[in-house]
């Protein structure tokens, strides 16, 4: 696939970011402009007891460094496995993205004989607050994982992601995502993170200086609540 020309590179990414963008997912966050703002928002009409959980770029490193972490020093990973995290338009989606790629994984989006390590809800608990869930299997990795330093301890590590990066950005551009966007996206009809929505917990937020906001239904209350600038339907 082609590089975007420089110009488009330049026109999407935010402020502050050279307009080659970062060779890997790490540096890009750790280089997040205000990472104390919303990074990933998620709000359940549904009615059972969640809320609204939100989580700044700088919880989400946090998290996204314990569970690291973890897949290094824990699940022994290897740089170029594959993985497929599967937990639902939830926070912990968008932080195991996040390491998954920091520990230098491939991560694909759908369960094939070839994929090395499966991260889903019977590993890793979805609880609003992180904690392990009561009737928690003999494979939950979560108690782990919380006591895990919440600094990435291989910050050297380094792992050539440019063509994933551009891949996201050119997503973003087809969509109408540009700099700044708030994204709600509408998760009623499609429970789980398909191909189509790859990047959107993670790397299209990131990338365009933005945030993003999962609810079933994105009503015109909600999103004048929200300051969400631009919707799309998970399908």
């Amino acid at each position: 696939m082609p590089s975007l020309p420089q110009d488009l590179l330049a026109a999407r990414v935010p402020a502050g970011y050279p307009a080659s963008m970062q060779s890997d997912v790490w540096r890009l966050l750790s280089q997040m402009n205000s990472p104390e703002q919303p990074f990933v928002t998620v709000i359940d009409q549904g009615g059972i007891g969640t809320g609204r959980i939100e989580l700044s770029g700088t919880t989400l490193i946090n998290g996204a460094s314990k569970a690291a972490n973890a897949l290094l020093d824990i699940l022994d990973v290897e740089p170029g496995q594959s993985a497929l995290i599967s937990l639902g338009w939830t926070w912990q989606q968008s932080v195991w993205q996040a390491a998954a790629w920091m520990a230098g994984l491939q991560v694909v989006w759908a369960l094939d004989e070839h994929c090395d390590v499966v991260i889903d809800t019977s590993r890793i608990s979805t609880h609003p607050l992180g904690m392990p869930q009561p009737d928690a299997g003999p494979n939950d990795l979560t108690a782990e994982v919380l006591g895990q330093p919440d600094a990435w301890m291989y910050p050297s590590f380094h792992t050539e992601q440019l063509g994933l990066i551009d891949s996201a950005l050119r997503w973003a551009h087809e969509h109408g995502i540009t700099h700044g966007d708030r994204v709600g996206v509408e998760t009623e009809e499609a429970p789980n993170v398909g191909d189509e929505h790859f990047y959107l917990p993670l790397l299209v937020p990131l990338i365009v200086g933005g945030s993003i906001v999962f609810a079933p239904r994105v009503s015109g209350e909600l999103r004048e609540q929200e300051r969400i600038t631009r919707v799309l339907p998970a399908k």
